[in-house]
């Protein structure tokens, strides 16, 4: 029990697909198109349950700034712009 509710708190940090999608205004589905193939990976926590850590989403879209910043581009909605 006592570890169950250790669990349950820890993962309360973590952000799923739809709190992804939420934050880039997309739907979770583009989430996981904008993800794939990049640095950005949700952590596996048993059966069907992926979850992202706060942090790893922030360092990403931090990336994501700065190769735009770098390149002098205005992504225009492109296949990695957050919303």
């Amino acid at each position: 029990m006592a570890q169950d509710l250790a669990d349950s708190a820890a993962h309360e940090n973590l952000w799923t697909y739809d709190d992804v999608a939420q934050r880039w205004r997309v739907s979770p589905r583009q989430v996981k198109r904008r993800i794939a193939g990049t640095s950005l990976r949700p952590m596996d926590l048993g059966h069907r349950t992926k979850r992202f850590r706060p942090a790893d989403v922030l360092r990403f879209e931090e990336e994501l700034a700065s190769a735009a910043a770098g390149a002098g581009a205005n992504t225009g909605g492109g296949r990695f712009s957050i919303a």
